[in-house]
């Protein structure tokens, strides 16, 4: 196993994958990537789009909305200096699209980290997921409400990186971030960690639909 202690690079990838298989075989959701002092990561998985936050603390998003190439997004502090909770952002699923997804390649489960989703648990036609980086040793204030899960929430902490990632998934109507239907995109507000419509803020945001993968999904 990597050791996050030692004065040597770090690289380590993390593969989220289904639990079960869709047309005969099991699909990558995304995958997070810490690089040295730099991190990379998407979910979706239409070719070329990925989000980096590079070790000056700039973060950047390079996706068919930008039209391929890297677009800076905003600015944080540098990875290792990280202090608390700090959101990288909140993923939409449809599980009529998960089939579209790319295989899961058996190399994923003999290198790096892999975490399985259990699509077909969740009640709900869509599911979120919510991607967090945690400074390490950090405890989270169970009874502050700004701090709290969402109900029904499922957690995965990963200790192995630094700093700690933290994926939360939703799937369930009543504790949905964002969800979508043809004509209009539904954001919610749970507290002030749980959050896709919070007074005062800006957001960016991309959704794409069955052809997008049809056409620029990858092949596997």
């Amino acid at each position: 196993m990597l050791c996050f202690q030692c004065a040597q690079p770090v690289n380590l990838k993390i593969y989220i994958v289904t639990k079960g298989k869709y047309l005969g075989r099991r699909r990558t959701l995304g995958f997070v990537r810490f690089q040295n002092d730099d991190l990379y990561y998407d979910f979706g998985s239409l070719k070329g789009s990925h989000n980096s936050y590079h070790r000056d603390g700039s973060e950047w998003r390079t996706s068919l909305a930008t039209g391929g190439k890297a677009q800076k997004q905003r600015s944080h502090v540098p990875l290792k200096n990280l202090k608390g909770i700090y959101n990288l952002g909140v993923v939409m699923f449809s599980k009529s699209l998960i089939q579209k997804l790319p295989a899961t390649k058996d190399k994923y489960f003999r290198t790096g980290l892999h975490y399985e989703v259990d699509v077909e648990s969740f009640p709900s036609e869509q599911f979120n997921l919510v991607v967090e980086l945690m400074e390490k040793g950090f405890e989270i204030e169970t009874t502050n409400a700004e701090m709290v899960y969402p109900p029904d929430a499922i957690i995965k902490e990963f200790k192995e990186t630094k700093p700690w990632l933290i994926l939360t998934l939703l799937g369930h109507q009543h504790n949905l971030l964002v969800s979508a239907t043809d004509k209009h995109t539904t954001v919610n507000h749970f507290n002030t960690r749980f959050t896709a419509n919070a007074d005062g803020l800006n957001y960016s945001s991309e959704l794409y639909a069955a052809k997008a993968y049809d056409v620029f999904g990858q092949k596997t």
